[in-house]
């Protein structure tokens, strides 16, 4: 039979083990809040991680400063011509490197083609360079057709 004076004590007992718990989290959160955020390969990071950009960077890819032009290249299109960003000299070109497994890359997609629609007329180009490895061909034609 439980007296008032059991339900006390459980109701004591419920209250620290909350208040504790409670108090392991605040120290635990205030721990990861503390702890220097690090990228992989930086001091103290984990060298033997691979960057997110690591495509971009064996394929030479580096970023441009303001101001800065372009360097030349010529890719493969996916109708097997060749492009190359002297064709668009003088024009305003938003080159966007992109991978059909970067889900960032897929979601700003209608975003380019809205920009791209709304300021053609004025000389806007947008070129997507893909960064799939592989067949890239293979890849790439059905994902382009399902965008349009």
């Amino acid at each position: 039979m439980k007296s008032w004076a059991s339900d006390a004590i459980l109701g004591a007992s419920r209250r620290e083990t909350l208040i504790r718990a409670a108090l392991a989290l605040v120290v635990l959160g205030a721990v990861f809040w503390l702890l220097p955020i690090r990228r992989p390969g930086e001091d103290g990071g984990h060298h033997g991680a691979t960057p997110a950009l690591d495509p971009f960077e064996k394929a030479g890819i580096v970023e441009l400063k303001e101001g800065q032009p372009a360097p030349a290249f010529t890719l493969g299109t996916l109708d097997g011509a060749r492009a190359s960003l002297a064709d668009h000299r003088d024009k305003l070109v938003v080159l966007n490197f992109w991978a059909t497994w970067c889900q960032p890359c897929v979601l700003e997609m209608p975003s380019l083609e809205a920009l791209w629609q709304r300021y053609r007329a004025r000389g806007l180009v947008v070129v997507g360079v893909s960064v799939d490895r592989g067949s890239p061909r293979g890849l790439l034609e059905p994902y382009v057709r399902n965008l349009k």
